[in-house]
């Protein structure tokens, strides 16, 4: 069984743990980004990337003609 991810899988310590060649936080193969195992799920070796801190560019662009505020001023 397979279960998809909202976002994509990344390894955990746990895994890197188990096995030194997966890297925590980094994202899993490719053929497993979207959907894993559930048997990596269940045993921790996977969890959910998250965009918790991360920013969009267009949080910084100005993309409809207008001056974005949130743009700090030496990106106008």
């Amino acid at each position: 069984m397979m279960i998809k991810a909202g976002t994509f899988w990344v390894w955990t310590e746990q895994a890197e743990t188990a096995r030194p060649e997966w890297f925590a936080g980094h994202p899993v193969w490719s053929d497993y980004l979207h959907a894993a195992p559930a048997e990596w799920v269940q045993q921790g070796f996977v969890r959910e990337a998250t965009t918790e801190g991360q920013i969009e560019i267009s949080e910084f662009l100005d993309l409809d003609g207008l001056k974005n505020k949130n743009a700090p001023a030496y990106l106008g």
